[in-house]
Order: C-alpha cells, then sequence, then structure tokens
C-alpha cells in the first residue's frame, strides 16, 4: 500500500518481489532495494533469528535495536496481530465451553479438526495445541475451511484476521499464552538510514496507513483479495481513499 500511496504523492516507486524477508535484508543490506515490507514474527525470527518473542513491547525494542545495528530503521506497526489460531463452530464453543485455547485439550477427544500439512508438522502448530483429537482431516491450502462450512468437522487451523472464519460465523478461541501466537503478527515496514533520511514521507505515509490496519479493516481487505478475487491493487487503493491517505483525484 505504501507503493500505492508514494506513487500518488509523485514518487517513482518500483517493486520487487522477493520469496523471504531474509532475502529482502540482504537487498537492502547491499543497496538494491531501498525499503520492504514484512511482518514482526518473520523480522524477529526469520531474520534477525531471535527466537519467538510473545510481548509486543519486547517485539518492538528488539527490532529497534536489530534494525539500527544494520543500518536501517523499522516503522509503521499495524494495530493488526494477524497471529495463527484455532476457530470453531459457535453451537461446539456453546456446548463444550470453549472459552479460550485453555480448554481445548479436553473438549478435543469428541472433536474433528482440519488442518493444514505444515500446521501438523510444526512444533508452534498442532503440537502446541496439546490436544488429542477424535479425528484430525488434513486439506491444503483453504480447503478446510469448505469442510467446516459443511460441517464435516469442528474446528480448523486459522487466524486471527482470517477472513473465512468471518464469513462462515467461526469463534476464534481466545490464545492468552500464545501458543499457537507466539511472536506478534504486525506489518511492519524496514527501511535503510539513506532512504530514511532522503524521502521522509515514506515514514509518515507508513505510519498513516499502518494506523489503519485494524483486525477488521484486515479481514475486509483480505476477504476482497483472497475470497472474492478482486486485484489487489483495486482493493489497496480503494481503502486508502477511504481512509483518507490518499485523494479520490
Amino acid at each position: 500500500m505504501e507503493a500505492i500511496a508514494l506513487a500518488k504523492q509523485g514518487h517513482t516507486v518500483t517493486r520487487v518481489s522477493l520469496p523471504t524477508a531474509s532475502e529482502a535484508q540482504a537487498k537492502l543490506a547491499d543497496g538494491t532495494i531501498d525499503a520492504y515490507v514484512t511482518d514482526t514474527a518473520r523480522l524477529v525470527e526469520q531474520v534477525y533469528g531471535a527466537g519467538q518473542r510473545r510481548v509486543d513491547s519486547e517485539v518492538r525494542t528488539l527490532i529497534t535495536s536489530k534494525a539500527a545495528a544494520r543500518g536501517g530503521v523499522a516503522f509503521g506497526y499495524s494495530p493488526a496481530d494477524d497471529a495463527p489460531a484455532v476457530a470453531c463452530r459457535k453451537r461446539i464453543v456453546g456446548v463444550y465451553h470453549l472459552t479460550g485455547l485453555l480448554r481445548l485439550p479436553a473438549a478435543a477427544p469428541s472433536l474433528i479438526y482440519g488442518a493444514t500439512p505444515s500446521h501438523m508438522l510444526r512444533a508452534d502448530g498442532y503440537w502446541a495445541l496439546r490436544s488429542t483429537f477424535r479425528s484430525v482431516l488434513v486439506r491444503t491450502g483453504s480447503a478446510r475451511f469448505a469442510l467446516i462450512a459443511k460441517k464435516r468437522v469442528d474446528c480448523v487451523q486459522s487466524s486471527v484476521a482470517e477472513p473465512r472464519a468471518a464469513r462462515i460465523g467461526l469463534v476464534t478461541l481466545r490464545d492468552t499464552r500464545r501458543r499457537l501466537a507466539g511472536t506478534p503478527r504486525r506489518t511492519v515496514t524496514v527501511v535503510s538510514n539513506a532512504t530514511n533520511g532522503a524521502v521522509p514521507q515514506l515514514r509518515t505515509t507508513a505510519d498513516a496507513i499502518a494506523a489503519k490496519i485494524t483486525k477488521s479493516a484486515l479481514i475486509t481487505l483480505r476477504g476482497a483479495v483472497e475470497i472474492d478475487g478482486k486485484p489487489y491493487t483495486t482493493v489497496a487503493r480503494n481503502f486508502l481513499i477511504a481512509s483518507g491517505v490518499i485523494p479520490a483525484v
């Protein structure tokens, strides 16, 4: 979104697609790119190799120091934390009194769970639930949501801002101990010191956009792109206009 807003301000923006945040950081370090956008979990765990940090203040302190040590600065933290989660059908939540993830182990032997292959293998995925389900149906991509929509499973692997869970009307279980959530996943922009000094509008723009990315906004944006199939640029531009970040004309 920053690229769209900066282009609207008259800046020339060239977007490059990179497969990982680590590669983006390498390109930033060698001057190939001026900035990149990722999420705080990837930045902390993959780029900085610091392991999980479950407290927001610790995450920001660590990112600030690590970015500075690499000749950069990080800003534009969004309010929305799209952390991994478990979502269940409303009836199941009521019957088994699933007020949060901590109650799941007691109910799991009576429940069927839907998940992806990678979730089943990760120590911070299925195994972090500490639950033995009656059955687990493993599907690739988002196919698990079709299963729960048809009531073939009771709960599914999800995320806090998962649009499919919201549209089906699932209840996301609170993860008070962040068993699944781990490091908060907030969007963040990382910029070289040179670019930060030369283009101060980048920071003000990123911060302005980030402030608008609440959980409900993220659910709506993701749903428009991932479910409705609308072009990302169209969805992003409309959001920026509606939020007052850029003018309509």
